[in-house]
């Protein structure tokens, strides 16, 4: 499996911040006349803890491995990391990222807020090369 080419280009955490500017520009374009409700407030308040406790478990990884997080410079990682949660998932990482983005769509109530997500995850599908 190799990297795509956008995934060296532009880090994660700069797409993210585009996503959260999407989310942001889509609720101030198209505000939308729903209120806050419970279930709304929990969406919000498990997808960031979740998001928070998948973030950690990951990095702590990496860190435990010894090697970088870093996806733009692949050639400095000196292990493979899968064990923990990279023994489920490609990049959980990635996950934390987009039920941040969740949970601040659910925060400002707009559910036009999903495209931001969906764009974050649409850049970052993973593309394999089984050749």
């Amino acid at each position: 499996m190799t990297f795509s080419r956008l995934e060296r280009l532009i880090p994660p955490v700069i797409v993210f911040a585009f996503s959260i500017l999407l989310i942001w520009l889509l609720n101030f374009l198209f505000p939308m006349a729903y209120t806050e409700t419970a279930i709304t407030r929990l969406v919000c308040a498990l997808s960031f803890l979740a998001a928070g406790v998948i973030g950690v478990l990951s990095l702590m990884a990496f860190f435990k491995a010894g090697t970088t997080v870093n996806p733009v410079k692949v050639n400095t990682a000196t292990t493979l990391v899968d064990t923990g949660l990279y023994a489920y998932s490609r990049n959980p990482m990635y996950l934390a990222l987009a039920l941040l983005l969740i949970s601040f769509s659910a925060y400002l109530v707009n559910p036009l807020g999903i495209l931001g997500v969906a764009f974050f995850g649409l850049l970052y599908y993973p593309v394999s090369d089984y050749s």
